[in-house]
Order: C-alpha cells, then sequence, then structure tokens
C-alpha cells in the first residue's frame, strides 16, 4: 500500500487530506500528523475586527474535520529523513512515506527583525 503523509492539521493541511482522500485511488493510505485536539479555523479570524461574534464555530475538534479514511497521528514531528522516506515522531516511532506534504504554516517571529519589539509594538507596530 502506498502512503501519503501530510504534516500539520492547519486550514491548508486538513484541505489537502480531505481533498486527497476523495482522489486517491483505495491502494493509498492517508496519514494527516498533528499534535493538536482541536482545529482553528484561521481564515475566519480576518472577520472578528469586523463584527463577527462566532468566534466559537472557528475552533472545532480536529477528528470532526477529518474525512473517513484519513489516519489522525496525534503526535509532533521531530524529524524528516528524505533519504530513507520517514518521518520520526515525538513518541520514538516513525512513519514510512511515498509522498510528503509540509503544511506546518507560519509563525511570526518580531524578535529576528531588529528594532521592531520596541515601544511602539502592538501600539503602532501589528503582527497581524
Amino acid at each position: 500500500m502506498k502512503q501519503l503523509v501530510i504534516l500539520g492539521a492547519g486550514t491548508a493541511g486538513t484541505m489537502v487530506a480531505n481533498r486527497m482522500r476523495s482522489r486517491l485511488a483505495d491502494d493509498w493510505r492517508l496519514t494527516l500528523v498533528d499534535p493538536e485536539a482541536t482545529h482553528l479555523y484561521q481564515p475566519g479570524l480576518l472577520f472578528l475586527p469586523f463584527g463577527a461574534h462566532d468566534e466559537d464555530r472557528m475552533v472545532r475538534p480536529r477528528a470532526a474535520t477529518l474525512h473517513t479514511g484519513i489516519a489522525w497521528q496525534r503526535q509532533a514531528v521531530t524529524a524528516v529523513e528524505p533519504t530513507t522516506r520517514t518521518v520520526s515522531l515525538a513518541d520514538g516511532s516513525s512513519m514510512p512515506y511515498d509522498l510528503l506534504v509540509i503544511t506546518s504554516g507560519a509563525r511570526t517571529r518580531p524578535d529576528e527583525t531588529p528594532g521592531l519589539l520596541g515601544d511602539e509594538w502592538r501600539r503602532t507596530i501589528h503582527d497581524f
């Protein structure tokens, strides 16, 4: 059986997993790897400043966002070994893959831009 592994179950990872499950043949196993139990629909955050009052609807149990036939490994990834086509997980196990999709997202790092975290941070300098 062929193995598609997707690292990261945010909006992008969830969309890729659900789309690929419906398009891949039955000889493919699809595994999504993410340690978080809940899914935050980040695009919905754009509407909060404009009066949206449905914040609770933007957070759902991770399992409820995944189609049938998608295995979810609730673990952190510690390494990716492209030469052996394996992903190492926090519990010490490893997972082989035929195809790997990395959708780990991005984190804002204002501390890496000199001067950004001065007195104006979050007053006139913002990261959203």
